[in-house]
């Protein structure tokens, strides 16, 4: 085999072996098929603004209700399995979490 042949299985092999860490790196541990959906940057700001953000990532709700001067929705995105809690006051961002909420399907 020549010196350009072996070269070019070489990078070949190496390219499909990036591609495979690349994937398996983004992949979540779930099995869901999709990567994990970022959302630290709406942690700080309005609560509308959080709100649509997370729709605008696939977000939808699933659920919602006040208590004790707190407002919480509970929204849910299919392409990765994720769950948020989004609990607001005031207009204002308090928390998002990662939750379990039997409505997240």
């Amino acid at each position: 085999m020549n010196t350009f042949l072996k070269i070019t299985a070489v990078c070949l092999t190496a390219t499909a072996l990036t591609a495979c860490v690349e994937e398996s790196a983004t992949r979540p541990s779930d099995g869901q098929s999709q990567p994990r959906v970022n959302f630290d940057d709406l942690r700080v700001g309005s609560d509308m603004d959080a709100e649509r953000g997370l729709e605008s990532r696939g977000f939808v709700t699933v659920d919602g209700g006040e208590s004790n001067g707190f407002s919480n929705l509970w929204m849910y995105n299919r392409q990765t399995g994720q769950c948020v809690q989004l609990e607001t006051a005031e207009g204002k961002v308090m928390t998002i979490n990662e939750v379990t909420h039997p409505k997240c399907r």
